[in-house]
């Protein structure tokens, strides 16, 4: 095959390369059109976003709909408290002992020392 039928034929595979390009970026700006359309708007909602980053919708006001009380915060005056109080004779008594250290796993048989808790 001679110089000028190369040249030929590549110039020829050159225009057929040209003209796919030219469909193809078509399609691309055309499904570009079609993404840009079906966007989703990202709000809080189907977002890692805040709240307050939120630019569609209007804020709401952070006012309570609850009428202001004319009591004091906390405990009221005259109120009886509830509080427990430990027995000095408990119904029940549960001794927890373990033989090893929970922390180390020493073996605590041979100790002659007794640790005491009360709850």
């Amino acid at each position: 095959m001679n110089s000028a039928a190369k040249i030929a034929s590549l110039e020829a595979e050159n225009a057929s390369l040209r003209q796919q390009m030219q469909a193809l970026e078509e399609k691309v700006v055309f499904l570009l059109k079609i993404i840009e359309q079906q966007k989703v708007k990202k709000d809080s909602h189907n977002s890692h976003n805040p709240p307050s980053q939120d630019k569609s919708k209007p804020r709401r006001n952070g006012k309570s709909l609850r009428p202001k009380s004319t009591r004091k915060p906390d405990g009221q005056k005259g109120h009886k408290g509830f509080t427990l109080f430990q027995k000095p004779n408990p119904d029940e008594t549960h001794i927890l002992q373990s033989n090893y250290c929970t922390i180390c796993g020493e073996d605590l048989s041979e100790q002659t020392h007794d640790f005491v808790s009360k709850r």
